[in-house]
C-alpha cells in the first residue's frame, strides 16, 4: 500500500511545474470510484477505490493520451494496487496491476464517459491459500471534470472566428479580415489583409470560410490546406490562422500551435505586416497559456500588442498579459 502512493507521489513531483492550468475529474463507475488529476494534455493520475463481493482494491492509475482528435482520447496507462478481501470462506490481502488502454469521449468539455480493457496480474493470499494469475478486466465508467480548460472562469476559455466584410478595397471590392475572439477577449486590429486578385484563390478562400462559419471543418480544412499550395505568401498567414482556429476548436493545442508558429515564419521570411501578425501571436500565445507555459504565454502577447495598432486590442492584451502574470510564471 506504502509503495502505491510512493509511486503516485512521484507522478505528481514530476508533473508539479504544470499544476496551475490543468484540472481535477471525479470518475464514476461499475464498481468503482476515482479522483484524477490532469498533469498535462498528454498525462493524467488517477486513486481508485472498488469494491464488490467483500473484495476491496485500492489502485493508482497513469494515463497517457497518445490520441486527441474532435471529442476523443485515445489512452494507454499502468495500473497498480492493494487488494484486500473478506469473503465468507477466507479473508487476505495481496496485489493487482497491469497495463490498459482504451478511449474517452467527451459529451461537453467536462463531461465524458470512458471503456477500457486490459490485462491483470493479480496475486493473493491468505492463511491457508496463495494464489496467482492474469484475468481479463473491463471497466466502464463517466468522468465529470473542475477546473482547467473547462473553466470558463480562466480568462480565455475558446476561439471563435468571425469574418467582417464591411471593410472594403479601393476598388470597392470587400475582403475578409480575421478577427480572433474568446468569451472575455477578444483581439481584433485595424490592419488589413492584403488578397491575391486571383479569382479562382479569392473564391475558394470565401467557400473555406463559409464552411468554417457553418462549423463545417473538416470540408474548411480540407480546403484550406489545398489553397497553401497556390495561394502567394502574403494570403498563406490567414490560411495557417484558420488552420490553427480549426485545431482550437477540437482541443489539439499541439497541432494549432505548429499551425501559427508556420504562419509566423511566412510573416518574417516576407517582412508581412498586418492584422494576420497579430491574430498568428496570439493565437500562439493561447497555445502556450493552454500548456500551462505561462512565461512562453506572456511574451508572445506582449509580441501581439507591440505589433499592433488597434487601442481597444491593446487593451484587451494587456489584460491577458495581467492576469497571467498575477497567477504566476512557469
Amino acid at each position: 500500500m506504502k509503495l502505491l502512493f510512493i509511486c503516485f507521489y512521484l507522478i505528481l513531483s514530476l508533473n508539479c511545474l504544470s499544476f496551475a492550468e490543468n484540472r481535477l475529474g471525479l470518475g464514476l463507475g461499475y464498481p468503482y470510484i476515482s479522483g484524477r488529476y490532469e498533469f498535462s494534455e498528454k498525462t493524467s493520475g488517477e486513486l481508485r477505490f472498488a469494491t464488490e463481493s467483500g473484495v476491496k482494491v485500492y489502485s493508482g492509475r497513469f494515463y497517457w493520451n497518445f490520441l486527441t482528435e474532435n471529442n476523443i482520447k485515445l489512452f494507454t496507462g499502468c495500473e497498480g494496487g492493494y487488494v484486500n478481501f473478506n469473503t465468507y470462506d477466507m479473508k487476505g490481502s495481496g496485489y493487482e496491476g497491469g497495463i490498459f488502454g482504451g478511449i474517452e469521449y467527451f459529451i461537453t468539455d467536462n463531461f465524458s464517459t470512458m471503456i477500457d480493457f486490459y490485462p491483470v496480474l493479480i496475486g493473493l493470499k491468505s492463511d491457508d491459500y496463495k494464489v496467482s494469475g492474469i484475468e481479463f478486466v473491463f471497466n466502464a465508467g463517466i468522468n465529470i471534470y473542475f477546473g482547467g480548460e473547462g473553466n470558463k472562469k480562466s480568462g480565455i476559455s475558446s476561439y471563435t472566428e468571425k469574418t467582417d466584410t464591411k471593410q472594403t478595397t479601393e476598388e470597392g471590392k470587400p475582403i475578409i479580415t480575421n478577427i480572433i475572439d474568446t468569451n472575455t477577449v477578444s483581439f481584433q486590429s485595424d490592419e488589413k489583409l492584403p488578397m491575391k486578385k486571383d479569382n479562382d484563390i479569392t473564391n475558394k478562400l470565401k467557400e473555406a470560410d463559409e464552411l468554417y462559419k457553418s462549423k463545417k471543418y473538416d470540408e474548411a480544412a480540407e480546403i484550406y490546406n489545398e489553397l497553401l499550395k497556390s495561394a502567394e505568401d502574403n494570403q498563406k498567414p490567414y490560411i495557417y490562422n484558420q488552420l490553427g482556429a480549426i485545431s482550437l476548436k477540437s482541443k489539439n493545442y499541439k497541432k494549432a500551435k505548429e499551425y501559427y508558429l508556420s504562419a509566423i515564419v511566412i510573416i518574417k521570411q516576407n517582412n508581412i505586416t498586418g492584422k494576420e501578425v497579430v491574430n498568428a501571436y496570439s493565437g500562439l500565445a493561447y497555445c502556450f497559456e493552454k500548456e500551462g507555459k505561462k512565461d512562453s504565454a506572456i511574451k508572445n502577447y506582449k509580441k501581439a500588442m507591440e505589433l499592433s495598432t488597434s487601442a481597444s486590442t491593446k487593451q484587451k492584451l494587456q489584460k491577458a498579459i495581467d492576469r497571467l502574470s498575477g497567477a504566476g510564471n512557469e
